[in-house]
């Protein structure tokens, strides 16, 4: 934005309001221009004193002032945020001098769902700070200090794609990031840095143009590219970019209350079951399609109750371990049948409805029940290991 611009608009009120006070001076006062010798010499007066030529120079100047007026209102009017009108408060520092703003291109942008800004492109500063080819913003466009990329991407970053879980994925040309190699495609954590668990080997043999990500956790790419990892793959190939699902809390390393260490993958071991009990998800797990599905097996007969929390925990509880905490929601309670049950049944509302799931959020899922007979501590239920999910839109 250049200082001219930005004074177009934020000026046009003030000026609006100046001019409509002339017109009403005018009005009111009833003032006459004043006239020079050759105009009152040039016809007769009319009933007021002034000649026609004068009153209609009066008429000439009132119009101008009204129009002027309607200009300045017509300002004022985009100033308050009409369609397509110039947002001010956005990055006020721009004033189209001293570096500001990205100095070159900005090829692709993702809004993170506090209101912050990711941007990728050509530019290697932002409002004078170094950022190599990406960079976050707050919401009112000022650079986000806590997403440092450091050297960054080595060439043009064209495409973004934000994770449920706050993770970047980001293609375009580069053939390294902050000095290791990503062949075109990378993720970065939410700080700016490579994620090093996403690995495309040689990645794709040319430019990344495009990134959309599925709720299932798989990633579309389309570019120039006619292989992915040496796979022949012309301009378009899917790849596996995130699991929506994962266990944690569980297997012999959890600290179970009484040494009942469960399998892999499960939790503690309760009365009916050395294992543990097994809780597993499936489905899509998007708020516009949610189909997911939560599944508990290896407990007791008994009730079990489905529970949502926000944060992740390892506290004994009962005669296991309870994985989820924060604000806690109940799903629904279930009878579990030949050591099994589910949430959704029949009826039941999707877990992202009954959760008050908001978009790109991840939750945190485990199942309470009751143990057939006392077995560890003098409590007499159990839990299942925890699942965590990345909501997608």
């Amino acid at each position: 934005m250049t200082k001219a611009s930005m004074n177009a608009s934020v000026a046009p009120p003030r000026f609006a309001a100046i001019a409509r006070d002339i017109v009403q001076a005018h009005l009111a006062m009833d003032l006459r221009l004043p006239t020079t010798a050759w105009i009152e010499s040039s016809s007769a007066a009319d009933s007021k004193g002034a000649t026609p030529v004068a009153s209609l120079a009066r008429a000439a100047w009132m119009v101008l002032l009204a129009l002027t007026a309607w200009i300045g209102l017509q300002g004022f009017a985009r100033a308050q945020g009409s369609p397509g009108s110039n947002d001010p408060t956005f990055n006020v520092v721009d004033d189209g001098t001293n570096r500001d703003g990205a100095n070159y291109a900005v090829r692709a942008l993702a809004l993170q769902p506090d209101g912050k800004l990711l941007i990728g492109g050509d530019f290697t500063s932002y409002n004078g700070t170094p950022r190599n080819l990406i960079a976050r913003l707050n919401a009112d466009g000022s650079l986000d200090a806590s997403f440092n990329p450091g050297s960054g991407a080595n060439f043009e970053v064209h495409a973004l794609a934000l994770q449920p879980d706050g993770k970047l994925l980001i293609g375009g040309d580069f053939t390294t990031y902050n000095g290791t190699p990503r062949n075109r495609i990378a993720r970065l954590n939410a700080d700016g840095s490579l994620d090093a668990s996403f690995n495309p080997g040689t990645g794709a043999n040319s430019s990344v143009y495009a990134l959309a990500l599925q709720p299932d956790g798989k990633l579309l790419i389309g570019g120039a590219f006619t292989a992915y990892a040496f796979t022949p793959r012309t301009r378009l190939a899917r790849l596996h970019a995130y699991e929506p699902y994962s266990t944690y809390c569980d297997g012999p390393t959890l600290a179970c209350p009484c040494g009942n260490f469960g399998s892999a993958g499960n939790g503690c071991a309760n009365s009916v079951n050395a294992a543990g009990a097994h809780l597993a998800a499936s489905g899509v797990a998007s708020l516009a399609n949610d189909t997911l599905l939560l599944a508990a097996s290896g407990t007791p007969n008994s009730n079990a109750l489905y529970f949502q929390g926000t944060t992740q925990s390892a506290s004994a509880f009962g005669d296991g371990v309870r994985c989820a905490a924060g604000t806690i929601i109940r799903l629904g309670a279930k009878a579990s049948i030949a050591g099994s049950s589910n949430y959704p049944g029949a009826g039941e509302q999707p877990v992202s409805v009954r959760g008050a799931v908001p978009a790109g959020a991840v939750r945190h899922y485990q199942v309470w029940y009751r143990n057939a007979a006392a077995f560890c501590t003098p409590s007499t239920f159990n839990l299942t290991n925890g699942v965590s999910v990345n909501w997608a839109p």
